[in-house]
């Protein structure tokens, strides 16, 4: 580790370091004992039936865009876009756009993003601050 490690950046204080000596092929061994008792944490996937699909926020970028944890894999292989309806803290987006641009610049819209998880956003503007939306919240994507 990098000394001092810091109480907030552990990606550089810690894992940076140990992902640069497991490539040189040190052994894991070297980094200290196995831990058995970790805490698992709380799973992201959404909960499915047969045309609706519940997701959460996950994060919310920069930018202002919310990203939730659906994928686009989630849906049907034969989904049309504009048969989509997602309603995140009551505000309804009707279909997904295929680009950020499409999108009105006042009106919250859908797109998926480039890994594949629906965004909310807002066209030059922030999705997370018109919708006042937080991490955790949910989002329900409904097929037509």
């Amino acid at each position: 580790f990098l000394e001092p490690v810091s109480s907030t950046f552990h990606g550089r204080d810690i894992f940076a370091p140990v992902a640069a000596h497991i490539s040189l092929g040190i052994d894991l061994e070297k980094f200290g004992p196995q831990v058995f008792d970790y805490i698992k944490g709380e799973a992201f996937e959404p909960e499915k039936t047969k045309n609706e699909i519940t997701g959460k926020v996950i994060y919310c970028d920069r930018f202002g865009n919310i990203i939730t944890n659906i994928k686009k894999s989630d849906l049907p292989e034969n989904f049309y876009k504009n048969d989509v309806s997602i309603n995140i803290k009551g505000y309804n987006i009707e279909g997904i756009s295929e680009f950020y641009s499409e999108g009105d610049k006042k009106k919250p819209s859908a797109v998926f993003g480039s890994s594949g998880y629906l965004e909310i956003t807002v066209y030059l503007g922030s999705a997370a601050e018109v919708l006042d939306v937080k991490i955790g919240a949910p989002v329900v994507l409904s097929i037509n």
